[in-house]
């Protein structure tokens, strides 16, 4: 986190263009708070699921898709 801190500061008082990478940056901060660890997944029993059944065994609602860094919502 603090490596994080470190490299967020170095933009931080320089919003002109940055607009997009932060909203990038929260909206990631928010699938990681929600989602399951990605690191204890069993992924050795799912190499052949889909990528939608991976996200809601997860907890991942809010995956990034669409625009550069995923800001739009995904439809449905």
């Amino acid at each position: 986190m603090l490596n994080n801190a470190a490299l967020i500061s170095r933009f931080r008082f320089k919003t002109k263009g940055y607009a997009l990478m932060g909203r990038a940056i929260a909206h990631g901060t928010t699938i990681g708070f929600s989602a399951e660890p990605l690191w204890l997944a069993r992924w050795e029993e799912g190499w052949d699921w889909p990528v939608e059944k991976w996200r809601q065994r997860l907890g991942i609602t809010k995956p990034a898709t669409g625009e550069a860094y995923g800001l739009h919502p995904v439809p449905g």
